[in-house]
């Protein structure tokens, strides 16, 4: 059935997201626990403070020059390390949903993405600047969202999905002194009620390329890419694949992980898999 083939699906789709080192050393993490572990880095010379920095923890456990390109903030999270390290500080890395770390040095910079911040603000010294690092809408805008494209799915086709991935509640903002922000004023502002200055920056990207100089936009004009990772009904995968299953004449690639949501695949089989003009690629790196 299409059901069993969305689940058998499911483990390759994860494997391939990785290079097979990458996936053993993160299945090992996994079962051994590793992302409750600190990393803690020195920069050259005497340090002139300390900074708690809790992201992504999982770059820092491969081997020097390997990081994984499943998600921006692999990489992010190592230029932003490194950034504090070039600067003097030395930095203790921790995964964000490390909820058992506990401090044992005093910090002068505290970085934190969504549940720490709540937790161990009042643990941190009265000098230490606490930045919350912004890179989802505020969970209540988030996950309201969310429902109710849900709503509007299962009105619209009768089709009723669970949500996924909503965000936990949390009063991040609330404790920082300061944030910085990956998104666009709509993200801001869902984060404005606690008054405290945002900073918007540019998301990061792992690679860069050439301008294709030669392309001819005019021979592609009615062909259409849709790039992206799970949340598919938050993101409006399934208002796009309406939309080009009615319009023959166009054609859409569509590159993201259907196998990490089998419901949402096997809901909209039909389309990914049996309309000639939209054709499924997966997941792409």
């Amino acid at each position: 059935s299409n059901g069993w083939k969305v689940r058998a699906r499911g483990l390759w789709a994860s494997m391939r997201r990785f290079e097979p080192a990458d996936f053993a050393q993160r299945l090992t993490w996994l079962l051994t626990g590793a992302r409750q572990r600190v990393v803690s880095l020195q920069p050259d010379g005497p340090a002139r403070g300390r900074v708690l920095f809790s992201f992504i923890i999982e770059p820092f456990l491969l081997p020097p020059g390997r990081v994984s390109h499943a998600h921006t903030h692999d990489w992010e999270s190592l230029q932003m390390v490194q950034t504090f390290l070039d600067a003097g500080y030395a930095v203790d890395v921790i995964r964000w949903s490390n909820l058992s770390f506990e401090p044992v040095q005093p910090c002068d910079v505290f970085v934190d993405v969504r549940l720490n911040l709540e937790r161990l603000a009042s643990k941190m010294p009265e000098k230490c600047r606490k930045v919350m690092h912004i890179e989802t809408a505020h969970p209540s805008v988030h996950n309201t969202a969310q429902l109710r494209r849900l709503t509007e799915l299962r009105e619209r086709r009768g089709i009723d999905l669970a949500p996924f991935k909503l965000i936990e509640d949390n009063h991040a903002i609330e404790h920082a002194d300061c944030a910085t922000c990956l998104g666009n004023e709509f993200t801001m502002e869902s984060y404005a009620f606690a008054g405290k200055p945002i900073t918007r920056i540019p998301i990061s990207v792992p690679f860069t390329y050439p301008w294709p100089e030669r392309k001819s936009f005019e021979s592609v004009r009615r062909t259409w890419l849709w790039f992206g990772s799970e949340g598919f009904v938050h993101k409006g995968l399934d208002l796009v694949l309406e939309a080009f299953a009615g319009m023959p004449d166009f054609t859409l690639y569509v590159c993201g992980p259907m196998e990490r949501e089998p419901e949402f695949q096997q809901a909209f089989y039909e389309e990914l898999y049996r309309t000639p003009n939209i054709r499924t690629l997966g997941w792409v790196d």
